[in-house]
């Protein structure tokens, strides 16, 4: 039976929180893509497809290099602060990459580029807010994770 007292245990339960953080995230981007897939024509869908792939692989490759070993390594809170702040250096490095590109993309110009430069830029912001939210679950901080993803979901 589902009490008050139940509801405050599981709502100060991280675990519940983590669930619903990652129902917010799979279910926003599945919600997504079938708007998208019903309200864009074959071409445009496909070049969705592509824009969403290729930021599949930059925040996989986010996650082997600066994410996924911050998220395991079993370090002391001092220690974890230091490494905390060098992933934040790392992941700095890998936006000014994707900033660099996009502003290359943007000078040439060329017809096929479209808009290139701008989804560089987005693409920044889904790997930052990702490299948050992982922050706060690895940090058990799982109702700050629910919180920015029911605000970036919600937004989009």
């Amino acid at each position: 039976m589902i009490s008050i007292p139940n509801i405050s245990t599981m709502i100060r339960n991280g675990r519940h929180w983590l669930l619903a953080d990652q129902l917010v995230v799979s279910g926003g981007s599945f919600i997504t893509v079938i708007l998208a897939a019903r309200g864009l024509n074959i071409g445009d869908f496909g070049r969705l497809s592509f824009i969403l792939l290729a930021q599949l692989l930059l925040l996989a490759i986010q996650n082997a290099f600066i994410t996924g070993p911050y998220m395991v390594m079993p370090l002391e809170h001092r220690q974890r602060k230091d490494y905390l702040t060098s992933v934040l250096w790392l992941h700095g490095l890998l936006l000014l990459l994707l900033l660099s590109t996009g502003m290359a993309f943007y000078w040439v110009r060329a017809p096929w580029m479209g808009a290139w430069g701008w989804i560089m830029v987005l693409m920044m912001g889904y790997l930052s807010q990702d490299l948050l939210r992982k922050i706060f679950l690895t940090e058990g901080r799982a109702l700050h994770a629910f919180a920015i993803d029911l605000l970036t979901n919600g937004l989009q």
